[in-house]
C-alpha cells in the first residue's frame, strides 16, 4: 500500500512538473523520474516531427535520386525546389551572388577607390569577437593589396563596449582618418556616425545586425537585412558581407579571394548564422582551403588546439578553434587575434596561438564562476521559476567578456530567456539569450526606454541600461514574455527530421546524410527516429556513471547505441517497455572495424505521445474536404506529371490503339490473314514475366496477335481485372510488301444500361437546345462560356456581323473576349445548323492548351471537340479521323499545316463546315515565301471546305497587316474594340535575382494570383514551396496543369473562383476559357514561348475593371532552359541525322536495334549533340517514323526499331508535321525573346492591354 502511494504520489509530481504548476530545483533534476506498476514515466520534452512533404519528396526522389528520409530532411532544412537542392549538396560557387545586388555596395566601393587614388587614410573599425575579428582581417587584407593607408581598430570589450564610440572617432579625426570602414558593427551607430560626419570623416557601414528604424548618415549602409536590399541572401555574417565588399574591389579571378574564403569560413560558423545558401557555399569550400591552408596564423592555431588541418571539420571550427579567438577579446586585448590571423612570421605565429589558448584557460575559470554563483541564486530561491519566465540577474564584478557564454548554459539548464548583467557604478551592461519562440532583440525593442543602447539577433542581443532602471526593466521584460510565451513555449524541444525502420540504416544512408555536411545553425546534423525499438541491454558508463551504453532491437535488426549526458535516465529502461528512441547516425571505428552506432540523443516510453498540447490533426479537421483534396492532389502529385494519354482511358467509351509485338515470333503471318473489322479476344498475363500488367491480343483461333502496349496496359489491365468487358476488333491492317505488318485495333466498352441512358440524354440535350428560338439558344451559349458576365457591346456586333453570314475581322484587346465571339458562333452552328466549324492556331502548343479548356467547357452544351496536330498520338489520330467519317465533330481545333495536310479528309465529309475561324490572323501579315507561307493560302483553304463563314481575330493588325488579312480571307466587316485597359499595372522585375523571396511577398498578400511556370513539375515544386514557406497559407495554395484529370481540373477551377484558394500556380492550359475577374496579381515566372502565350497570361489579370498587377520576374536565364526545351521537343536537320546515323550503326550490329532513349542519347552526345536527353531521342524518332524511315513495336517493356528501306532521293523533312510545327515554336519563340528584351515596361503594358489597329477602320467601313 506504501509503494502505490509513493507511486500515486511521485504521478501527481510529475503531472505538476509537466504542466507548469511547478517547476523542480536543478537538484531535483532525475528524482522520481521512473514511475513502477504501470504508471506514466516522466518526459519532460517536446519531440516536434515536421509534416512530411510529399509533392516536394517525390520530386526530389526522382529528380535527385535521394532516398526518403534524405528528400524530407532537405525539406526541412528549407530547401523547398530543385535548384536550391542542387546547390545545397553540391556547395558550388555557383551559389554566390552578384556582390553589386547589396544596396549601397557600389557607393562603397566607389569610396575606397577614390580613397585610394587620393592617397587617403582609412579605418577599419572592427569588432572583438570572431567575426569581427575575421571580418576586420578580410578587409585589412584587401586594402594592403590595393595599395591603401589603411590601419584597424577595434574597441577593447569592457571598457568600451560594442559598437563605436565618439571617442574613437574623435581619435581617428586626430590620426587624419578621413574615412572610416565599420566590420561588423556601424548600423546601430547614428550619433557616433553624425559626430565623424561633423568632424569631416566619411563612414562606410558593412554590418549584418538587425537594422533600427532610423539607420546612420553614412556614405553606404551596406547590410542585407535593410529592407529595401534587394541582395538575394540576408543571412551573412558580417564577414560575409565584408567578403562581398572584397569582391566588389577586386576581380573575379583574383587569387586572393580564396585566401580569404577560409577566413569567411572561420567566422561564419563562429557567428552561428544559417549554414545554407551563400553561407553554405562560403563555408564548404572555405573548409575545403582549410585543409590545405597556407595561413601560417591558421596553421599555429589548429596546432595548438590539437586539430588535424587535413580533417577539419565545422564542429572543431566552433568548439575548438573559434573560442580560442574569441577568449582575447572577451578578456584582453582582440587584436591578438587579427594578429594572427595576418601573421606570416612561424614563430610569431605559435607566441600569439599560445597567447590565445592560455586566455581561453582563463575564461573557462571565469566562467565557471559565473555560472555557479547565477545557479546558487537561482537555486536559492532568487528568481521564482513558477512563475517567470524570463531570468534577469545582475551583479557588480561579473566579467563582460563571458557573460554571454553564460547565459546560454542558463538558457539550456531552464529553457526561458536568460539576461545577465554585470554592474559598474550607475551603469550595467550585459548580454542576453533566449529560446527559438522568444525574440529577445523584439523584446528589448518594446521595452527601449529603460536602456541606453542594445542590439543583436532573434536569440542573442547586448544591452547597456543605468543601474536604477534594472529592476523596472526586469518587471517589464517579464511582464512582455508572460503575454508572449505560452507553457508549451518553456519546454525544450527535441527537432526529429525523420521517423525510420532499423532497415533503412544503410552504407547508402549514411552517405546521403554525409553530404548535409557541413553542419550549423539551421543545418542541424540530421536526427532520426525509430518508434517501438526494444532496448536489449544497457550500462552507465562514464568515470560518473553519466553516459548511457545500450544495444537496440527494431524487427530484426540490432545496433549499438550511446546516450552521453543520459546515465541518470537509466531506470526508465527497467521493464519490457518499448521506446522511441531519437539518434544520430554514426560510424564507430574500433580496432580497424567500422560498425553503425546510434548516438542516441532522447528516449521516452512509446506509449507516451509527443507533444501533448497538440490534440489531433486540428489542421485536417479545421479545413475539411478542401483540404482533403488538397493534400490528395499533392499526395499523388508527381503521378500526374508525366503526359499519360491513357490515365483516363476507362473514362473512355471507345478508343483506337495499336497492337504491339506483331514483329515477333511467328505473328507477321497472323497478322497477314486479319481483316478490317474482325473481332479480337483480350487475355489478361498476370504472370508474365516481363509485365504483370500483359495484356494479350489474339484472332479467334487463339493464335496470338500481339500485346496491348505497357503504358496502355498499366491503366487498362485493372479494369478487366475488376470484370470491365471492351469489344476489340481490327480498324486497320498496315504494311505488307517490303514493309511489316502493322494491326490498328478499335475496343469498345460492353455498355450497360446506364451507358445508354446518358447517350439518350445527351442526345435529348442536344435535341432540345436546337429547337430552342434563336435568342434563347444564344443565351444558354453565353452562360455556358461566361457564366454571369453579359457579351459586350463589340462581341456583339462580331455576333450580329456572323448571324448575317459576313466574314468579319474582330480586332479586340487582350481580355476583351474575341474567343468568346468565335466559340459562341461555333456552338450556334453545331446546334442549330448541324455544322462543324475548324479553327487554326498558328501553333500546336496552343491547340493543346486550348483544347482542354474548351473541352471542358463545351462539354456542358453536348457539343464534342477534337484536335488535330503533329503532335497527337497514332491513338488519338485515328480516333481523330474516325469521328471525321462518322461526322461525330462539332469543332476542331488545329495548326494550318495540319489542315492543309489532311484537307481531302475535312472536304470528303458530308458534314458542312459552317465556320472557319484563324485565330492570331496577324500571322497571315507575316506570312512569306520563306516564313510559314500557309498563311497566304488560308483563304483558299476555307474555300476548299465550301466557302464557310471566315472570322479573323487578332489583337494586333497595324494598317498593312489588316490590309493582308482583308485580301486572304475576303473580309467584309472589321470590328474593332479599342478599349485600353488602364487598370492594369506592371511590375518590371525581369531579371528577378531572387524569384522565390519576391513570390512570397506577393503570394502574402492572400489575393487572387495565379503563377505561370513553363513545366508541370515546376507546379508541383512551386506550389510546395510556398506552402512550406508559408504554412499559414497551406490550404490556400494549389497547382494546375494539363496532365491532371480533368476533374481535378474543374474543381481547382471552382475552389479558386470561389476564393476557396487563391494562389494557383499552373502553366499555360490555365488559360483560355477560364474568366476569372478578380485576379489581383499574375506573376510571370518563367518566360513564355510565343507572344500569344504572354498576351493571353497576362490578360488574365484585373478583368473586373479594378486595380490588379503583372510581375514579370523572367530573365535571360529561362531564354536559355526554354532554348533547350524546344531543342529536345523539336530537333533540327543536323540532330536527326546523326540520330539516324547512330541507328544505322546499331542496326549493323543488331537489328532490330534494342538500344533504350537513354542509350541512344549517350551516343549521340558522343556524336557532339551535347544537350541529347532521352526526350529528344523519343521526339526525334517520331519525326524518323513519320518519314516512315523506321517502325517502332514494343512488347512490354522491351522496344525494337526496325530500319526500313531508306528512299534514293533526299529525304525531305517538310513530310514530317512534327518537324515543321516543331520549327515554327522555335521561330516565334526567338522573335518573342528579341522583342521581350528591348521592350521597355511601357511597350510591354501597351501589348498587354491595348490592341494595335487600324485608325482608319473605326468610323469608315471597307
Amino acid at each position: 500500500m506504501g509503494n502505490l502511494f509513493l507511486r500515486v504520489l511521485r504521478y501527481l509530481r510529475e503531472l505538476c512538473v509537466f504542466l507548469g504548476f511547478y517547476t523542480p530545483k536543478r537538484s531535483e533534476w532525475g528524482i522520481f523520474s521512473k514511475f513502477s506498476g504501470g504508471f506514466m514515466i516522466k518526459h519532460t520534452k517536446i519531440w516536434r516531427i515536421p509534416k512530411p512533404n510529399p509533392a516536394l519528396q517525390e520530386i526530389f526522389i526522382l529528380k535527385l535520386g535521394v532516398s526518403r528520409v534524405m528528400a524530407q530532411i532537405l525539406v526541412n532544412r528549407g530547401i523547398t525546389t530543385l535548384e536550391e537542392a542542387r546547390a545545397f549538396l553540391s556547395g558550388e560557387a555557383g551559389v554566390l551572388h552578384d556582390p553589386f545586388l547589396m544596396k549601397d555596395i557600389d557607393k562603397a566601393a566607389a569610396r575606397i577607390r577614390r580613397a585610394l587614388e587620393n592617397g587617403e587614410k582609412i579605418r577599419i573599425f572592427g569588432d572583438y569577437d570572431v567575426d569581427g575579428i575575421t571580418s576586420t582581417a578580410v578587409l585589412l587584407k584587401v586594402l594592403t593589396k590595393l595599395g591603401a593607408d589603411v590601419d584597424y581598430y577595434i574597441p577593447e570589450r569592457l571598457t568600451e563596449g560594442y559598437g563605436m564610440n565618439q571617442e574613437a572617432v574623435g581619435t581617428a579625426g586626430l590620426d587624419g582618418v578621413s574615412l572610416i570602414v565599420t566590420v561588423d558593427s556601424g548600423i546601430s551607430s547614428l550619433e557616433e556616425i553624425e559626430a565623424a560626419n561633423r568632424a569631416g570623416i566619411d563612414v562606410i557601414v558593412t554590418d549584418h545586425h538587425e537594422p533600427p528604424e532610423e539607420t546612420p548618415r553614412a556614405v553606404a549602409v551596406v547590410n542585407p537585412k535593410q529592407k529595401d536590399c534587394p541582395y538575394p541572401f540576408r543571412d551573412l555574417a558580417g564577414v560575409g558581407v565584408a567578403f562581398k565588399l572584397a569582391q566588389a574591389l577586386l576581380t573575379v579571378e583574383d587569387p586572393i579571394l580564396e585566401e580569404l574564403n577560409e577566413l569567411v569560413c572561420l567566422g561564419t560558423i563562429a557567428d552561428i548564422v544559417p549554414l545554407k545558401g551563400e553561407n553554405r557555399t562560403l563555408v564548404k569550400s572555405g573548409l575545403n582551403l582549410l585543409a590545405r591552408t597556407k595561413s601560417v596564423g591558421l596553421r599555429a592555431l589548429m596546432d595548438q588546439c590539437g586539430v588535424n588541418a587535413g580533417q577539419v571539420n565545422s564542429r572543431q571550427i566552433a568548439f575548438q578553434v573559434a573560442p580560442k579567438i574569441n577568449a582575447a577579446g572577451r578578456l584582453g586585448d582582440a587584436t591578438v587575434g587579427v594578429k594572427l590571423l595576418l601573421s606570416e612570421d612561424e614563430e610569431e605565429a605559435a607566441t600569439l596561438a599560445a597567447e590565445l589558448c592560455a586566455l581561453n584557460e582563463e575564461r573557462q575559470g571565469i566562467e565557471a564562476a559565473i555560472y555557479k554563483e547565477a545557479l546558487q541564486i537561482i537555486e536559492a530561491g532568487g528568481i521564482n521559476l513558477d512563475r517567470e519566465k524570463v531570468i534577469v540577474l545582475a551583479r557588480e564584478g561579473w566579467h563582460l567578456g563571458v557573460m554571454g557564454i553564460v547565459a546560454s548554459k542558463l538558457v539550456q539548464d531552464y529553457y526561458r530567456p536568460v539576461v545577465l548583467l554585470s554592474i559598474d557604478g550607475t551603469r550595467a551592461k550585459g548580454s542576453a539569450r533566449s529560446i527559438p519562440s522568444f525574440n529577445i532583440f523584439e523584446a528589448f525593442k518594446h521595452n527601449n526606454d529603460y536602456l541606453e543602447r542594445y542590439g543583436g539577433h532573434k536569440q542573442a542581443a547586448g544591452l547597456t541600461i543605468p543601474v536604477d532602471n534594472i529592476p523596472l526593466f526586469s518587471a517589464a521584460i517579464k511582464k512582455y514574455a508572460e503575454e508572449n510565451l505560452g507553457d508549451e513555449d518553456l519546454k525544450p524541444e527535441v527537432y526529429i527530421d525523420s521517423e525510420i525502420d532499423f532497415t533503412d540504416l544503410d552504407e547508402n544512408l549514411y552517405k546521403q546524410l554525409q553530404m548535409l555536411d557541413p553542419h550549423g545553425c539551421e543545418n542541424p546534423g540530421p536526427i532520426l527516429v525509430c518508434r517501438q525499438a526494444s532496448v536489449m541491454e544497457y550500462r552507465t558508463v562514464g568515470s560518473d556513471g553519466s553516459h548511457l551504453k545500450m544495444r537496440i532491437r527494431d524487427k530484426q535488426f540490432v545496433f549499438d547505441a550511446i546516450g552521453f549526458n543520459l546515465g541518470r535516465r537509466h531506470t526508465m529502461l527497467a521493464g519490457d517497455d518499448d521506446f522511441d528512441i531519437v539518434f544520430a547516425l554514426e560510424k564507430n571505428e574500433w580496432n580497424g572495424r567500422t560498425t553503425f552506432q546510434l548516438n542516441v540523443k532522447d528516449f521516452k516510453p512509446s506509449a507516451l505521445v509527443d507533444n501533448p498540447f497538440q490534440q489531433g490533426d486540428l489542421f485536417q479537421e479545421d479545413a475539411g474536404s478542401k483540404a482533403g483534396f488538397i493534400e490528395e492532389l499533392f499526395q499523388n502529385a508527381v503521378t500526374y506529371l508525366t503526359d499519360d494519354y491513357y490515365r483516363d482511358i476507362g473514362d473512355k467509351d471507345e478508343f483506337y490503339t495499336k497492337v504491339v509485338g506483331v514483329t515477333f515470333e511467328d505473328r507477321q503471318a497472323v497478322a497477314a490473314e486479319l481483316y478490317n473489322g474482325e473481332k479480337l479476344n483480350l487475355l489478361r498475363q498476370p504472370n508474365n514475366p516481363f509485365d504483370s500488367n500483359a495484356v494479350r491480343v489474339e484472332n479467334g483461333s487463339g493464335a496470338q496477335v500481339g500485346f496491348l502496349n505497357a503504358r496502355l496496359a498499366k491503366h487498362f489491365a485493372p479494369l478487366l481485372d475488376r470484370g470491365e468487358q471492351y469489344f476489340t476488333y481490327v480498324s486497320q491492317v498496315t504494311g505488307g510488301g517490303d514493309k511489316n505488318y502493322g494491326v490498328n485495333i478499335i475496343m469498345q466498352k460492353v455498355r450497360d444500361r446506364n451507358w445508354e441512358e446518358q447517350q439518350v440524354l445527351l442526345a435529348r440535350l442536344r435535341e432540345e437546345l436546337a429547337c430552342l428560338p434563336d435568342d434563347e439558344l444564344m443565351e444558354r451559349i453565353r452562360q455556358t462560356l461566361l457564366g454571369g458576365n453579359p457579351y459586350r457591346e463589340k462581341q456583339l456586333e462580331a455576333l450580329d456581323q456572323l448571324f448575317l453570314g459576313r466574314n468579319t475581322m474582330a480586332i479586340f484587346g487582350t481580355g476583351r473576349g474575341k474567343s468568346a465571339v468565335f466559340q459562341s458562333m461555333a456552338a450556334f452552328k453545331a446546334l442549330r445548323e448541324r455544322e462543324m466549324t475548324a479553327i487554326l492556331y498558328p501553333l500546336r502548343a496552343l491547340v493543346n492548351d486550348q483544347f482542354e479548356n474548351m473541352s471542358a467547357r463545351l462539354t456542358a452544351l453536348g457539343l464534342r471537340v477534337y484536335r488535330g496536330n503533329g503532335s497527337i498520338s497514332s491513338m488519338e489520330r485515328a480516333m481523330l479521323f474516325e469521328a471525321l467519317e462518322k461526322e461525330e465533330i462539332d469543332i476542331l481545333l488545329t495548326t494550318p499545316e495540319f489542315a492543309a495536310r489532311h484537307i481531302r479528309k475535312l472536304q470528303s465529309m458530308k458534314k458542312r463546315v459552317g465556320l472557319f475561324v484563324v485565330d492570331e490572323s496577324h500571322h497571315i501579315g507575316m506570312s512569306s515565301q520563306a516564313h510559314r507561307p500557309i498563311y497566304k493560302q488560308t483563304g483558299e483553304l476555307a474555300e476548299s471546305l465550301g466557302s464557310p463563314v471566315v472570322i479573323a481575330a487578332t489583337a494586333t493588325a497595324n494598317e498593312e497587316t489588316a490590309g493582308e488579312i482583308i485580301n486572304t480571307l475576303k473580309i467584309e466587316k472589321v470590328i474593332i474594340d479599342h478599349h485600353i485597359r488602364t487598370n492594369l499595372q506592371l511590375v518590371d522585375r525581369r531579371d528577378c535575382p531572387d524569384k522565390n523571396g519576391y513570390l512570397k511577398q506577393v503570394v502574402s498578400t492572400g489575393t487572387k494570383t495565379i503563377i505561370y511556370v513553363n513545366s508541370r513539375l515546376q507546379t508541383v515544386e512551386l506550389a510546395a514551396m510556398l506552402r512550406e514557406s508559408l504554412p499559414q497559407m497551406a490550404n490556400r495554395i494549389i497547382f494546375y496543369h494539363a496532365g491532371l484529370k480533368s476533374e481535378h481540373r474543374n474543381t481547382i477551377e471552382k475552389m479558386f473562383r470561389g476564393g476557396e484558394v487563391s494562389v494557383v500556380v499552373a502553366t499555360s492550359a490555365f488559360g483560355e476559357g477560364i474568366d476569372i475577374p478578380d485576379v489581383k496579381h499574375i506573376v510571370v515566372f518563367h518566360l513564355n514561348f510565343n507572344f500569344t502565350e504572354f498576351n493571353q497570361q497576362c490578360g488574365r489579370c484585373g478583368r473586373d475593371g479594378q486595380t490588379a498587377q503583372i510581375h514579370l520576374l523572367c530573365g535571360r536565364r529561362d531564354a536559355a532552359i526554354n532554348q533547350f526545351i524546344l531543342e529536345t521537343a523539336a530537333p533540327d536537320r543536323d540532330t536527326l541525322a546523326k540520330l539516324y546515323t547512330v541507328l544505322k550503326a546499331a542496326a549493323e550490329k543488331s537489328h532490330p536495334v534494342i538500344l533504350s532513349n537513354e542509350d541512344i542519347a549517350k551516343q549521340l552526345r558522343f556524336a557532339g549533340i551535347r544537350y541529347a536527353r532521352p526526350n529528344l531521342v523519343s521526339a526525334g524518332l517520331g519525326i524518323i517514323e513519320e518519314l516512315e524511315l523506321i517502325q517502332r513495336e514494343t512488347i512490354g517493356r522491351d522496344r525494337q526499331i526496325y530500319l526500313l528501306a531508306a528512299p534514293g532521293e533526299k529525304i525531305d523533312l517538310e513530310r514530317s508535321l512534327r518537324f515543321i510545327e516543331g520549327r515554327e515554336e522555335k521561330q516565334a519563340f526567338q522573335d518573342f525573346q528579341d522583342y521581350f528584351f528591348k521592350a521597355s515596361s511601357e511597350e510591354l503594358l501597351s501589348c498587354i492591354n491595348s490592341p494595335i489597329y487600324p485608325g482608319k477602320f473605326l468610323t469608315t467601313a471597307i
